[in-house]
């Protein structure tokens, strides 16, 4: 079983392979069909981000008794976190939007 941002973006890419072939197929172009993808990827993660941040304001008083030598809500933490977070996202939609590219248009309409 797939899980985390690689998981949900894979079954969707399955879940739409019928309309990506479509799109392919009536002429639209492949970089048209890999940036739709990693829009989405990145809408889910920039999603995330916000609630985490969200919850990181909200409980930071919780978390502060766990915490050595850095406040709750050290800019420059929180800014380190939600940037290699998004670069590993951005990898995670690569492989689903690499496999979208790749949707035969033929095999996607006859399913």
């Amino acid at each position: 079983m797939k899980t985390g941002i690689y998981g949900v973006l894979s079954y969707g890419v399955v879940q739409r392979r019928r309309e990506l072939g479509i799109r392919l197929a009536l002429g639209g172009s492949v970089a048209n069909v890999v940036r739709l993808v990693l829009r989405q990827g990145a809408t889910k993660v920039t999603v995330g981000l916000l609630v985490g941040i969200g919850a990181l304001v909200s409980l930071r008083h919780v978390l502060a008794s766990g915490l050595y030598g850095v406040t709750p809500l050290d800019p420059l933490v929180i800014g380190v976190v939600a940037l290699v977070l998004s670069l590993v996202a951005f990898l995670a939609t690569v492989v689903p939007a690499s496999r979208a590219a790749r949707t035969s248009p033929v095999i996607a309409i006859q399913r």
